[in-house]
């Protein structure tokens, strides 16, 4: 059975580098924000989200279709959003594992702040994950929740 990882956590938190150092090998696709920003020039393409948005999905349809493992390396910070990410997983016959990254506001916060400038993410973002932010729960339908604490 394929198995997708889910990053949850806020900008900062070490879900890129935990994802590259403890999940990400050969046999695994990885869907991730940060990767798609550092490899296009928003100079050139104004509406990124647009851009990442069709990237996303058809990275994530050629995946499920090849039954690769899968790690979607994003916030996740919505139940929501995750329910229905989970669903589509699960209707795949996907095993899904949200890795949830508990870390301290003032240590994420302080890790954007060394982010190179073009890549801080501005407070009113945070604020408005802030609003959307709820913790995951196996209610949500995942088969695991696997907690990296700071």
């Amino acid at each position: 059975m394929p198995t997708c990882y889910v990053t949850c956590g806020f900008p900062g938190c070490g879900k890129s580098t935990y994802v590259v150092e403890n999940l990400l090998d050969d046999n695994t696709v990885r869907v991730s924000f940060d990767g798609m920003v550092h490899s296009v020039n928003r100079k050139i393409i104004k509406d990124f989200s647009k851009l990442y948005s069709t990237l996303e999905n058809e990275t994530m349809s050629f995946a499920l279709h090849n039954k690769f493992n899968l790690i979607i390396d994003k916030t996740n910070l919505s139940s929501k959003k995750r329910t229905s990410l989970i669903g589509r997983l699960k209707s795949q016959g996907y095993k899904v594992v949200v890795v949830f990254f508990d870390t301290p506001e003032e240590v994420y916060r302080a890790r954007n702040t060394q982010r190179d400038k073009q890549f801080i993410v501005p407070d009113h973002v945070y604020e408005m994950f802030n609003k959307h932010y709820v913790p995951p729960s196996i209610e949500e339908g995942m088969d695991e929740i696997l907690t990296v604490k700071e």
